[in-house]
């Protein structure tokens, strides 16, 4: 076992306040380096912190709504940070409790969303209240008005978490009330629209399973599709929910702390005694199982520490084991009443190590008379029943942990995690716990802890891997460099192919025989010019991997995610060969220090592949190549293959119907000689006209069994130079995103490549194909194409949010005198139960991305 580190906090208190309940972290723009702070109390009004790198302070002023709701933003000098934080108001709230962030915009400014109108309690609830909102942030202004946006209303909403929960491309906000009602999902709508909505559309993720909710967490936690998890405590112990197959699922994770014989019945409000189950339940990683336990507080308000470890020795059907650590509190509060002292509980990785710690927040010890009452004064002073205790996982499969008391030991309502001094350590933020008719902290603060652990140098590097017979190549994100990285891939018709990551702002060299084709990220070229890994204008465009002048140029990485790319980089000239087996190839994929022999990479003909068949007699070649991800995550970026094609030899019409991918094709030598564009070698496919809006795209959604279709309408040839790139084929809709069909592939009309007649040598074509392989997907909307007018769609689906419509008067694509109805995922059962099989016309559905 590695040394351990005991954890070494310096603090420092940077606000005073009258009361303190809630407190997270909020980044104000995306880009921002450090956060900021969400603080809330219980006295009607929330305020904000926000920690900006700023030349001069924010000045404070009043909000047009008149109350106390403060933006707190830190500045920095020259030195160091200065730790100043300046308040900037902002509205006016009545019992405001949880509060989240997203950029609902897309502007880059994250927006802050705030449940409110809570009641006084959660048995005195307002019936009417629990509305949710978004506040729109006004921008480089931190004291313009934050505009007000409805989202929906639940009562007693007591906690938000954001995440993709069901779906990758619109975040989703889950409400949990305090109260035993349903978890409810409200979805994003379309940022084109978003501020025009009366309200988001929400649904039920659970309605008979949990009571009295007090925490939730969303967290990725590997699960399906890439798809975040909830985890929840409540009355009924701890579980984590998560979206598959179209439904939600639940895992038991554990009972929490049952219900003792001393306790009253028949109230749901704490310090009145019918608690138990759990109060605050988070996962933390060990290693990479980023699920490898799960920290909990009992019951609600609770004195009881519990760790949940995955070893199968649990209770029959359970995979997880309770470990008691420890039970806290006065003899008052370990009655289980709802007196505390634990409140929150969280995971992060503290030392730097990379297995996580949790920390447990508490606000202080409670006593009560003989009467039940407790004392109406202000509690001061420090107690191991209050502040922040940071526990180490030392042994897993047995429970054993150590655990640290932070200074100063005062209390602690919530302990938030994050960079706050922006130099890449997890610092912690706390608020008092200062509650009216409950516990009420003297003199309740905001206090940071900065954490003086110096962390691990581990320097990031590119890792490769065998992959089957190909390559795989593991690469740091680009934000986490200090200086670029490279690692040689392979030799082909004359190119060096290397992969480099290149930190965010970052200069990149090009030669001007060179090309560069981005994966991640981007890198721009002057001040109109961006290269993106799926290229620029879509088919019958091209664009040239290399400069865009004559000279050799200066590029520049993305601002905030760096560049990952492929140099292709010319060892001389790029053919042309008349035999694929005359093409150069060399593969300097270096794995010794693995130990590992990777093997040589060569061209092999398609009709010897297991999907070749239909290729017999065709001098057509294929070569296996190399799959990119990122290391931390695994994202898949592309994989890269190359294709040689003889003479005349085409790649036969194909729509993709049966695989996930987006692909673009790169010539690295033309068999045909001269500039004539319409004799080369190149792709064809259906002009712009025909795939650059949704209804166009709609006709090759059907999934056919020809293995060589005929040709599309309207074709349009592009034939490639060395180093040219087509541009996108695959259907888009009006905003730019892909089209996908029933089956989830990327919908794709009919094309092909095509060589060249190969002068008068007959030489060959050489290719180098990029492919986005798209691993999971999960619909967002669906299009109904109806023969009724939309005024009575819109009657039949008032419930339903249309996006919009498109009308086929002509019957162009099958369908005379149709319109498309694009409406969101959820209302797809109702469709193909009620109306699809009505008299109201529907006769095909389809996904859309």
């Amino acid at each position: 076992m590695s040394k351990i580190r005991a954890p070494k906090f310096v603090s420092e208190v940077i606000h005073r306040r009258a009361d303190g309940y809630w407190i997270d972290k909020f980044y104000y723009h995306k880009d921002d380096k450090a956060p900021g702070l969400i603080v809330g109390a219980e006295s009607h009004w929330i305020d904000l912190d926000e920690e900006s790198e700023c030349e001069n302070e924010f000045s404070s002023s009043e909000a047009e709504a008149g109350g106390k709701c403060e933006l707190f933003g830190l500045t920095h000098s020259e030195t160091g940070p200065s730790m100043e934080w300046t308040s900037h108001e902002i509205c006016q709230l009545n019992t405001p409790v949880p509060t989240a962030s997203l950029d609902i915009t897309g502007n880059g400014f994250n927006d802050l969303i705030v449940g409110y109108n809570f009641g006084p309690t959660m048995i005195n609830s307002n019936p009417d209240g629990g509305d949710i909102i978004w506040l729109e942030n006004p921008g480089n202004n931190p004291n313009a008005e934050w505009k007000q946006h409805f989202i929906g209303r639940w009562p007693t909403v007591h906690r938000l978490a954001v995440g993709y929960f069901t779906q990758r491309t619109f975040p989703e906000v889950i409400a949990a009330p305090s109260t035993p009602i349903p978890l409810i999902i409200f979805q994003k709508p379309d940022r084109k629209i978003v501020k025009e909505v009366k309200e988001w559309r929400k649904d039920i993720v659970d309605d008979g399973h949990f009571r009295v909710v007090h925490e939730i967490y969303a967290k990725s936690l590997d699960g399906p599709h890439g798809l975040d998890s909830l985890l929840v405590a409540s009355m009924d112990g701890v579980a984590r929910l998560y979206y598959e197959d179209g439904h939600w699922k639940r895992e038991f994770i554990g009972q929490g702390e049952m219900k003792t014989r001393w306790q009253r019945e028949n109230t749901f409000f704490p310090a009145a005694g019918n608690l138990w189950g759990a109060g605050t339940a988070d996962a933390g990683r060990i290693g990479s199982d980023s699920f490898a336990y799960v920290a909990v507080s009992e019951p609600f308000h609770g004195p009881y520490v519990s760790l949940y470890t995955k070893n199968g020795r649990g209770q029959p059907g359970n995979p997880w084991k309770r470990h008691v650590l420890d039970v806290y509190g006065t003899p008052t509060q370990k009655r289980c009443w709802g007196d505390g002292p634990v409140h929150n509980i969280v995971c992060a990785d503290i030392d730097g190590d990379g297995n996580d710690e949790f920390l447990v927040s508490m606000f202080g010890p409670v006593d009560r008379d003989s009467k039940g009452d407790t004392p109406d004064e202000d509690v001061t002073g420090v107690s191991p029943n209050k502040g922040i205790w940071c526990y180490k996982i030392l042994d897993l499969d047995k429970g054993l942990v150590s655990k640290w008391h932070l200074p100063p030991g005062t209390s602690s309502a919530r302990c938030i995690v994050g960079d706050f001094y922006g130099n890449g350590r997890a610092d912690l933020a706390s608020l008092s716990y200062h509650v009216k008719k409950y516990y009420r902290e003297k003199d309740p603060v905001v206090t940071l802890y900065k954490n003086q652990l110096s962390f691990p140098s581990v320097s990031p590097q590119i890792n490769g891997m065998i992959w089957g017979e190909e390559g795989m190549v593991y690469l740091p994100r680009p934000e986490s460099l200090k200086h670029h990285l490279k690692k040689e891939l392979m030799v082909v018709a004359n190119y060096l192919i290397r992969v480099e990551v290149f930190p965010p702002k970052h200069k990149v060299h090009l030669k001007k025989q060179d090309g560069v084709k981005v994966i991640f990220g981007s890198l721009s070229e002057g001040q109109n010019v961006t290269r993106r890994p799926l290229g620029g204008a879509p088919f019958p465009a091209k664009e040239s991997l290399k400069p865009r002048g004559i000279y050799d140029t200066v590029l520049k990485a993305d601002e905030r995610l760096g560049a990952i790319f492929l140099r292709l980089k010319e060892q001389n000239t790029p053919g042309p060969w008349k035999e694929a087996k005359d093409v150069p190839v060399k593969t300097i994929f270096d794995l010794s220090s693995q130990g590992i022999d990777f093997p040589e990479l060569k061209f092999v003909k398609v009709e010897k592949l297991w999907w070749g068949g239909d290729f017999k007699d065709y001098d057509f070649y294929n070569m296996s190549g190399f799959h990119f991800c990122l290391q931390d995550n695994k994202q898949n970026l592309c994989h890269m293959q190359f294709w040689t094609a003889g003479p005349n030899v085409n790649a036969e019409y194909h729509d993709h119907h049966d695989n996930a991918f987006k692909e673009l094709h790169t010539c690295l030598s033309q068999g045909t000689p001269g500039d004539d564009e319409t004799k080369l070698g190149g792709m064809w496919a259906p002009e712009p006209s025909t795939c650059d809006s949704i209804i166009p795209s709609v006709e090759p959604l059907s999934l056919g069994n020809e293995a060589f279709p005929s040709p599309p309408k309207d074709v349009k040839h592009c034939g490639l130079k060395p180093l040219e790139e087509h541009g996108r084929i695959w259907h888009e809709d009006a905003t730019g995103n892909a089209v996908y069909r029933k089956n989830d592939t990327v919908s794709y009309p009919r094309h092909q490549w095509a060589a060249g007649d190969g002068g008068e040598n007959k030489c060959i074509d050489s290719l180098l194909r990029l492919r986005k392989e798209l691993i999971s997907f999960i619909t967002d909307y669906i299009a109904v194409l109806s023969s009724v007018p939309p005024i009575q769609w819109a009657k039949l689906m008032s419930k339903a949010t249309i996006v919009g419509h498109v009308d086929d008067p002509g019957g162009h694509y099958g369908w005379q005198g149709a319109s498309m109805y694009i409406l969101p995922l959820w209302k797809r059962q109702i469709f193909q139960r009620k109306w699809l099989s009505s008299s109201t016309g529907g006769n095909n559905l389809v996904h859309l991305r």
